[in-house]
C-alpha cells in the first residue's frame, strides 16, 4: 500500500542499513494509499516473488473451489458454488439495513457456528463502522 514516493525512501533506507528487505502484498487487492503502484512495478521489471496459491482456510473442496472461481473473477460461478455447498450470499443496498442484519444473523449463531462464518464488507470505511 507504498506510494511510489514512500517506497522509494523505503529502499533507500534499507540500502543504507545493509537490511534485508521484505515486502508483502498482493496486487489484487488493496492499492497505494497515494500516487504510484510500486509494489507491482517492481514485480513486473523482474523482482523475485514467492507466490501463495494454496487454500488452507476453506476445509471443504467446495468452498476451495468457490474461492478459486472468485480469484479468477468468475463471480457468478463462484456464488453459485458457494451456495451448492451450503453458503448463502445476501446483497442488501442501505448500508444500516446491511449492517443490522449482519449483525443480527452473526449474533444469532452460536458458538461453533460462528467460527464458521465469514462476514464481508468489502470496502475499508464500512469494516471499520461494522466492526
Amino acid at each position: 500500500m507504498l506510494s511510489s514516493r514512500d517506497m522509494a525512501q523505503l529502499l533507500e533506507q534499507s540500502q543504507r542499513a545493509q537490511a534485508k528487505l521484505i515486502l508483502v502484498g498482493d496486487v489484487h487487492q488493496l492499492g497505494a494509499v497515494e500516487a504510484g503502484a510500486p509494489f507491482r512495478q517492481l514485480q513486473a521489471a523482474g523482482m523475485k516473488t514467492a507466490v501463495l496459491d494454496r487454500i488452507v482456510r476453506q476445509r471443504t473442496s467446495e468452498m476451495r473451489d468457490a474461492i478459486h472461481d472468485a480469484a479468477r473473477g468468475h463471480v457468478q460461478s463462484a456464488v453459485a458454488t458457494f451456495e451448492n455447498a451450503g453458503g448463502s450470499v445476501a446483497e442488501i443496498p442501505d448500508e444500516a439495513d446491511r449492517f443490522q442484519r449482519m449483525a443480527r444473523d452473526y449474533v444469532g449463531l452460536s458458538k461453533a457456528e460462528r467460527l464458521d462464518t465469514i462476514v464481508i464488507e468489502p470496502s475499508i470505511l464500512g469494516r471499520a463502522r461494522l466492526n
